[in-house]
């Protein structure tokens, strides 16, 4: 999620009680619990404000300990990054490039679900 999202999304996953809506009418909503509560992990992506124009769109994904959603595979050859070193004799430092060669790809479509804050 966006980072506009992250405090009504902490509100919402961690209160014990019924979450009541922006008007502040919770009375109606006394001695209900949360049915949300600890089922989800809130991560924040800031990147996400320039994906989605009104930077609140949000992604929801299923646990990978219970399906198979996204797969990350190398490129023969490249196991992991490959590190190159270069040092500097005239100004007395180190550079560094770092390639990683990898791809990932989505194997279940129905574990992911987008949205993009519009609605």
């Amino acid at each position: 999620m966006s980072p506009k999202n992250e405090m009504v999304t902490d509100v919402l996953l961690t209160s014990a009680g019924h979450v009541g809506d922006v008007t502040g009418d919770d009375a109606s909503h006394s001695g209900v619990t949360n049915p949300m509560r600890g089922r989800f992990q809130s991560i924040v992506e800031p990147r996400l404000l320039d994906v989605f124009s009104s930077g609140l769109g949000w992604y929801l994904i299923a646990d990978p300990a219970q399906i198979d959603t996204l797969e990350c595979a190398h490129l023969s050859g490249f196991a992991g990054p490959d590190i190159t070193e270069r040092e500097g004799f005239e100004t007395d430092s180190i550079e560094w490039k770092i390639r990683h060669v990898f791809g990932v790809g989505a194997i279940e479509h129905r574990s992911m679900v987008l949205n993009d804050g519009t609605a």
